[in-house]
């Protein structure tokens, strides 16, 4: 005779799960306003500090000293970083446009989840 395998999947689980996945989902709608501020404030911060780095190759540089690749590197991904933002910044305005009851809502909640979950990420990635 052979094995009978049997699964249990409790309904409630099913539905807790498709509940977070929506939840998540919301948050980047629901906290688009904020995360453009915060968005905004830490690439400020990546430009102060990227100012302050300046300051100290120009002044090695005044020194004779070399410039290094990593500094450089680190300078040109700073300078696209800002590009990005700041385009993401100016699509702003038109996205938190089509938000309804509070930022609870979209009038095109497929456009704004989308926009709201590359803000989430781009503020990661200047973090």
């Amino acid at each position: 005779m052979g094995n009978v395998c049997s699964i249990s999947v409790s309904c409630d689980a099913i539905i807790s799960r498709c509940q977070d996945c929506t939840a998540r989902k919301a948050t980047y709608i629901s906290e688009l306003e904020d995360n453009v501020v915060a968005l905004q404030t830490a690439m400020q911060k990546l430009i102060e500090a990227r100012n302050d780095v300046m300051s100290r190759v120009i002044v090695a540089e005044q020194q004779q000293m070399k410039r290094l690749n990593q500094v450089q590197g680190w300078l040109s991904r700073v300078q696209q970083m800002e590009t990005t933002v700041g385009d993401l910044i100016k699509d702003s305005s038109q996205e938190t446009d089509k938000l309804c009851f509070g930022g609870f809502c979209s009038k095109d909640c497929k456009s704004s989840y989308k926009f709201g979950k590359k803000v989430s990420k781009m503020i990661k990635d200047v973090t």
